[in-house]
């Protein structure tokens, strides 16, 4: 179901592609896992989030889960799932730096102030420096190192935790 649009109008998703990225669609439910799939498995994102020898990621059931939020844009999307009480984990999934950052500012910003947020986490592989740079600029900082390493053309890769803080968040 579509939780609400931001912005004055509201415009179905197949039509968002004539309009500018800033239009936001907040989304949940199992039915919208279609919109969630397409971005994860585009041609051009789906390499930076897959391990060697995957082809497809299915995340069906990711809106299913309660806590979680996918915000829906023309050129991409970003989801939040809750790990714990007011964390939330961010995965941002978007074709080009083209409006990107202007749509995580908003999503980020409806996290922090209608849900309630106090964090965001990040994950991010060593070898996708655009995403680094990506989240440090949004004023995400890093935060540690996660447990696992990443297999990607037969190689691991450190996978950096970035964090943000709502309190240490300037727009």
């Amino acid at each position: 179901a579509i939780l609400y649009v931001m912005e004055v109008r509201i415009y179905p998703w197949t039509q968002l592609k004539k309009r500018r990225n800033y239009y936001m669609m907040v989304l949940t439910g199992k039915q919208n896992s279609g919109i969630l799939n397409y971005w994860i498995n585009h041609p051009e994102i789906f390499p930076f989030l897959s391990n060697d020898n995957q082809n497809h990621i299915d995340a069906s059931d990711l809106l299913d889960m309660e806590g979680t939020h996918l915000f829906s844009f023309e050129k991409g999307a970003l989801l939040f799932i809750k790990i714990d009480d007011k964390i939330y984990e961010g995965d941002i999934y978007f074709l080009r730096k083209s409006g990107a950052k202007n749509a995580a500012i908003q999503a980020l910003k409806h996290m922090f102030e209608v849900v309630g947020a106090q964090s965001i986490l990040c994950r991010i592989p060593q070898f996708n420096k655009k995403a680094q740079i990506f989240v440090s600029n949004l004023g995400f900082s890093r935060f540690g190192k996660a447990e696992y390493k990443r297999l990607k053309n037969g190689k691991y890769f450190e996978v950096t935790l970035y964090k943000l803080d709502k309190n240490k968040w300037v727009l």
